[in-house]
């Protein structure tokens, strides 16, 4: 049985109140999609295994995988021909939480979401076209998350939401990557990108704001933190981010607040805010010129589309099923997962 200090609990209390029974009125404030244009049509779906939570994606071979928790396995789909196609899946031990491809090879966190000495937490690297396991690794943190790798430096950095902390993993031998170091971090990190100069930017999602780590000397360490969103009233919950096309500014998708924010990707300071459908989560670039985010907004169940450049929307998608979380641009539109209808669907997307 887990004990909880008395603050640790009077904490998770306040939280399941505020989500639950009484949610702050600033999550009644959002960008209602009914006026805003519908730029897409959804060509395909397919039923996945329980809870599908990400989705990355081999263009080469128009293969998309997911993972998914509950049903612990990772699934590949083909995409091929305007349809969802199940080929292949394989069975894990723990939930598969976040999923990447990268350099051929598919990088996967997986946890059991248990507490103290029962939790386990992995980092696997898998390939699919042999569905072999190429090494598997303790991250050492709970509950891990997201993956981002330093491709120059071969480091891959993984957040480990229930521990408040990010594993840094030596990937230079795939086959024996090395946790290196456990930095302590902002409460439930999140997403994260590398800048050029290989400093890590993370959202926290408890902690109101995003923060910088960096190598300094031997160990990578906090450099900075910006300033909580709105200190006063609620922060809302930062989940995913990117980079603008110049690495100038990142974007941070705010769930609770029903936003996303600009922060200098130096200084990370706040610059300009937007909003958005309902429970923005995970964003990503379309694969056109101009450049175009998608969010996927859960409670609303569509895609939100907005210009990075002008800060401005564009459009929705069609209607999803229910609570669309993982996201992936493909050529000419998308592919989103439904973690509450067990589904995948592939769009098609007309921007102009």
């Amino acid at each position: 049985m887990i004990k909880f200090p008395l603050k640790r609990a009077a904490t998770l209390l306040k939280r399941a109140w505020r989500i639950y029974v009484m949610p702050p009125k600033e999550t009644r404030v959002y960008l209602d999609y009914k006026q805003l244009p519908v730029i897409s049509t959804k060509l395909a779906n397919a039923r996945t295994a329980l809870e599908p939570k990400q989705v990355t994606v081999d263009h080469a071979r128009m293969l998309a995988y997911v993972s998914c928790m509950k049903g612990q396995k990772l699934q590949e789909f083909s995409f091929a021909q305007n349809n969802l196609i199940l080929t292949n899946e394989w069975l894990f031990t723990e939930q598969c939480v976040e999923c990447d491809f990268w350099n051929g090879l598919i990088l996967l966190t997986t946890t059991n979401f248990k507490r103290g000495n029962d939790q386990k937490s992995h980092l696997w690297v898998f390939d699919p076209v042999t569905g072999t396991v190429v090494s598997k690794i303790d991250t050492q943190g709970e509950w891990s998350k997201v993956i981002v790798v330093d491709d120059e430096k071969r480091i891959a950095f993984v957040s480990n939401w229930h521990s408040n902390d990010i594993s840094v993993i030596d990937l230079s031998d795939i086959t024996h990557p090395k946790v290196i170091q456990k930095v302590s971090c902002a409460e439930a990190p999140r997403g994260m990108v590398i800048r050029p100069d290989g400093t890590l930017i993370a959202t926290s999602f408890y902690g109101r704001g995003i923060f910088a780590i960096a190598k300094s000397g031997k160990d990578y360490q906090i450099t900075r933190r910006s300033a909580q969103f709105d200190p006063t009233g609620y922060g809302g919950n930062m989940r995913d981010i990117l980079f603008s096309p110049d690495k100038k500014t990142v974007c941070v998708s705010n769930l609770g607040r029903n936003m996303v924010h600009w922060y200098d990707a130096q200084t990370l300071e706040l610059i300009e805010s937007l909003s958005t459908p309902r429970q923005p989560n995970s964003m990503r670039f379309m694969k056109i010129l101009t450049p175009t985010i998608g969010v996927s907004c859960r409670k609303d169940n569509l895609i939100f589309f907005f210009d990075e450049g002008t800060k401005k929307p564009i459009g929705v998608s069609a209607k999803t099923e229910k609570l669309p979380t993982g996201l992936t641009a493909v050529e000419n539109g998308f592919i989103v997962t439904n973690f509450d209808n067990n589904s995948i669907e592939l769009h098609r997307v007309r921007y102009r």
